[in-house]
């Protein structure tokens, strides 16, 4: 399975706006013999990315994470450093070096006289390169920055050359989308208004086939589950607790199941840092479990699905995958019927090593489609999570694939 990485040591190039031309990226990208184009906007520039491997601008992620402006980044990438230097909107440097040439980069690029420089470090506390920073910065000037360079947003993903015209001309999709409304509803209305009137016979409603709560009350919505993020997100920074497991059972989709270990913490520092956390916990053989309640409601997006079609759906999904979260593979089940005009499908996709931040990307694209959580169950380490994950998607009863 592919793995999406962050591209440092990249071909870049900044261009201006009337320089952002189609013709002239994908003659760059040839060219170059790169596959895929990041487009970065500053308030003076773009700035262009080209590899032959899908990934995200970490040069770009650096400049929106930080909020100094005049900066230096530094961490490690094995044996090797990553270097990005921004100085305002101007890329001097981006990227992966050996210990030597980076003490010669830094030893000819910056002096002490430089104080308006940031340094934020993501380095061990006994890396060799710390004392050559001490001896060229003001100890004001240096920063420790532990958190792991993480984004969800499409912004900073790079973009195969087949789908660089939607990046270049998005607008021109959007007054497509309107076109096709706008016919659709004149044919509707036209045809409306040459049927004859008919006085229907009044029948009450039956909420049941409404809202078809019965054909739908399979798992939790995933609107629902965005709750979840949060909590997973301070959870995986607990002081002396590390997560392990995430787990959503069809058997109680009502509450997520979020299982830590000590590593050195102890019951007491553990119960005051969930303290303002609406869950509850309980030991077991591996640890402590957490329970945060989910919401089960049938949602209107479930009950009233909007693309009505197995095909259509799917496809959205695969397209959106491709576009944010690449690394996910994504697994049908064979077609069931269900009540009131309904068909059913089961998915299971396969994640890789996703940050939280990924994983509220995955929750915010599925919310989009007729589908619900059955069950999910991922592993944590080192801030990233991978397992499986189950999902029921609904069809009208005459779509087909």
């Amino acid at each position: 399975m592919e793995q999406l990485h962050y591209h440092f040591s990249a071909f870049r190039e900044s261009a201006s706006k009337r320089e952002l031309k189609l013709s002239r990226l994908r003659q760059r990208a040839q060219q170059l013999q790169c596959n895929y184009v990041g487009i970065f906007k500053t308030a003076s520039t773009n700035w262009l990315c080209f590899a032959d491997t899908p990934g995200i601008d970490g040069a770009a992620v650096v400049r929106s994470q930080l909020s100094a402006t005049n900066v230096l980044y530094l961490s490690r990438c094995g044996r090797d450093y990553v270097c990005v230097h921004w100085q305002g909107d101007k890329l001097c440097c981006a990227q992966t070096m050996a210990l030597t040439p980076l003490q010669d980069y830094l030893t000819s690029t910056f002096d002490s006289a430089d104080e308006t420089l940031e340094v934020m470090l993501a380095l061990p506390s006994g890396d060799g390169v710390r004392a050559q920073l001490a001896a060229l910065f003001k100890p004001g000037q240096l920063s420790q920055h532990d958190q792991p360079l993480i984004t969800s947003s499409a912004n900073y993903c790079l973009v195969p050359l087949a789908r660089l015209r939607r990046v270049l001309q998005p607008y021109r999709y959007v007054l497509w989308a309107i076109t096709l409304v706008l016919a659709v509803v004149v044919g509707i209305g036209l045809m409306w208004l040459q049927q004859p009137a008919v006085v229907a016979p009044v029948v009450p409603a039956d909420p049941q086939q409404l809202r078809l709560e019965h054909a739908t009350s399979r798992g939790v919505a995933v609107a629902n589950t965005l709750s979840l993020v949060s909590v997973l997100q301070h959870t995986q920074r607990l002081s002396g607790w590390k997560l392990q497991r995430l787990v959503v059972a069809e058997s109680k989709p009502e509450v997520a199941f979020l299982q830590v270990q000590s590593s050195y913490g102890d019951v007491t520092s553990l119960r005051q840092q969930l303290a303002a956390l609406p869950v509850h916990w309980e030991f077991s053989q591996q640890g402590v479990v957490l329970q945060l309640p989910l919401t089960t409601e049938v949602t209107e997006v479930v009950a009233m699905p909007e693309f009505g079609n197995f095909a259509i759906q799917v496809q959205w999904l695969l397209d959106a995958l491709a576009r944010y979260l690449p690394g996910i593979q994504l697994q049908l089940g064979p077609q069931q019927t269900e009540r009131y005009g309904l068909n059913s499908r089961q998915l299971q996709l396969k994640l890789p090593n996703l940050y939280s931040e990924d994983l509220e990307t995955l929750f915010n694209i599925l919310k989009l489609l007729p589908v619900r959580l059955l069950n999910m169950e991922l592993t944590s380490q080192h801030f990233q999570l991978s397992g499986d994950m189950n999902l029921i998607m609904y069809a009208k009863e005459n779509s087909h694939d």
